[in-house]
């Protein structure tokens, strides 16, 4: 029964000891809200890639 205890502590301190990097990332596909919506052919782009998003099967 020692053993179970000792074998639990451990693998909490191992567990809680492998989390020290921050885990959130910045996405890859994203563009900043500064550089999204600059000119009108943004604003174009941007609703065709929402209605190209329609044009797969099941969608519309």
């Amino acid at each position: 029964m020692k053993k179970r205890y000792m074998y639990a502590l451990l693998t909490l301190l191992l567990a809680a000891g492998a989390c020290t990097k921050e885990l959130t990332q910045d996405p890859f596909n994203a563009i900043p809200t500064d550089q999204a919506f600059k000119t009108p052919d943004d604003f174009t782009n941007a609703v065709r890639g929402a209605y190209r998003a329609l044009l797969g099967p099941g969608y519309y």
